[in-house]
């Protein structure tokens, strides 16, 4: 919800030229063609995406039908879903949406651009006309979006909920294939309190045929693509775990070894003069309180402390953290006492 007013207050300075600019293509689309209006969208999209740190990601883009209208269903996180689909679907598209949610600025001009659909859900009869006017325009060669679980609760948490049957009744009428749309993270932009850089994914899977799915009835087929949009999720969550932990363990494994004064200067104040005046070992100041000499063996032969000095030096050398960043470390150790 914090995103939405981020974005908001980011763009007031477009809206005095960008909402009369969509106002007038959506009033007059004899002027405009449907390719002129949709790009009007996505440009609008990629402005908000942009001043948000909003960043789309989509796989299977090539599952979708090359010809003809389809009817996608994805699952329903929030309000930035349609956003997110219609910004990674190249091809013009259109949506269907509560009437009462289709009046507020900006989302107005969204819906006639496209010439999205807004449906009364306490009118039957009006929902029986949408669903035939929208089949015949499938029919005809139009791709649409429509959300079979008709809400969304906030901060979803990539959960889906029950699909309505009634929602593939179009498909059925249209003899249309059915897109199947995995939405994850969508929540985050705008239906959570994710102040942040947002990651969001579109995955398009695989279309179900009609000659698929034409001889079941409408709740088998809404129960056909929740267990896909289902699975889909449930495989990316696992593979961006496993991922994550990979990532972590790699970083862990390249960490360099810090040598005695930088263990020294890591441990903290208290932990560190505690140590320098207790530690009875005086090549032993590490970070850890060990009071216990080092035996000398009286048989091994002497060796030179200014050679093992330098040997050590070298060592340091090589390794990137030669005598100026300890110098520098401790000069800012003085400074700190001195205040």
């Amino acid at each position: 919800m914090l995103k939405l007013f981020y974005v908001i207050f980011m763009n007031l300075h477009r809206a005095p030229y960008m909402i009369p600019r969509m106002r007038a293509e959506a009033d007059h689309p004899q002027r405009y063609t449907e390719e002129q209006r949709y790009s009007l969208v996505q440009h609008a999209i990629y402005l908000m995406n942009k001043t948000g740190k909003i960043n789309t990601v989509e796989t299977g883009a090539e599952n979708l039908p090359k010809q003809g209208g389809y009817m996608m269903y994805p699952n329903h996180q929030g309000k930035y879903d349609v956003l997110g689909i219609m910004y990674t679907h190249k091809s013009p598209c259109s949506f269907v949406m509560d009437k009462r949610k289709s009046h507020t600025i900006l989302v107005r001009e969204f819906c006639d651009l496209v010439q999205a659909k807004r449906l009364e859900k306490d009118n039957p009869r009006q929902g029986i006309t949408i669903i035939n006017q929208v089949a015949k325009e499938v029919a005809a060669g139009k791709k649409y979006i429509l959300f079979p679980e008709g809400g969304y609760r906030f901060n979803n948490k990539n959960k889906v909920c029950d699909f309505k049957a009634g929602s593939f009744k179009i498909a059925l009428k249209s003899h249309a294939p059915i897109v199947p749309i995995a939405l994850i993270d969508s929540y985050k932009v705008f239906n959570s309190f994710h102040i942040g850089p947002i990651t969001t994914y579109v995955h398009y899977l695989k279309p179900i045929c009609y000659e698929e799915y034409k001889g079941m009835k409408t709740q088998e087929i809404a129960d056909l693509v929740k267990i896909r949009i289902e699975e889909k999720i449930q495989q990316e969550m696992q593979a961006q775990a496993q991922t994550g932990q990979t990532q972590s363990g790699e970083t862990q494994k390249k960490k360099p070894e810090l040598a005695n004064w930088q263990k020294v200067m890591d441990n903290g104040e208290y932990l560190r003069s505690a140590e320098m005046a207790e530690e009875a070992n005086y090549n032993m100041i590490d970070g850890l309180m060990n009071n216990t000499p080092k035996k000398k063996d009286k048989n091994a032969p002497r060796r030179s402390v200014l050679k093992r000095l330098r040997n050590h030096q070298k060592k340091i050398a090589s390794q990137g953290k030669g005598q100026p960043q300890q110098q520098k470390a401790m000069e800012e150790e003085m400074e700190r006492k001195k205040k």
